[in-house]
């Protein structure tokens, strides 16, 4: 597709597909926290 970064494996990693995946969902999601750590408490008021 146009614009889109294309990779290619240089050696294999010592993750499964499963565990890396498991490794950036939870990279993303602390990156998103930090970002804004009072969101949590603004959902929970329901804000």
């Amino acid at each position: 597709a146009e614009g889109a970064i294309h990779f290619e494996v240089d050696r294999p990693g010592t993750l499964s597909e499963a565990e890396f995946d498991a490794v950036v969902r939870d990279i993303v999601n602390f990156l998103d926290y930090i970002g804004e750590p009072m969101q949590v408490e603004r959902q929970a008021l329901g804000i």
